[in-house]
């Protein structure tokens, strides 16, 4: 497992929407995964970083990495 990926934990709301946010409290900015172009961005946006804090599961790493190599949704739109 990638050692960076540890400093992470890891959230998932539905298919094609995925975040993470620093273990370390002090550096926790929610980012979001971008599967179109396989980056994470940070989320600024209040709505989204509310429903991944009520509705968001927490997932290992391993977990979004198999999410993503079986279920890639090339329609994935962003609603930010």
């Amino acid at each position: 497992m990638n050692s960076h990926a540890n400093n992470y934990n890891y959230l998932y709301l539905e298919p094609g929407y995925y975040a993470r946010f620093n273990k370390d409290v002090g550096n926790s900015q929610l980012e979001i995964y971008r599967p179109n172009t396989k980056t994470w961005v940070a989320e600024n946006n209040p709505k989204m970083i509310r429903r991944f804090n009520q509705d968001g599961s927490q997932i290992s790493y391993q977990e979004f990495l198999e999410h993503n190599n079986e279920k890639n949704n090339p329609s994935f739109v962003s609603k930010t």
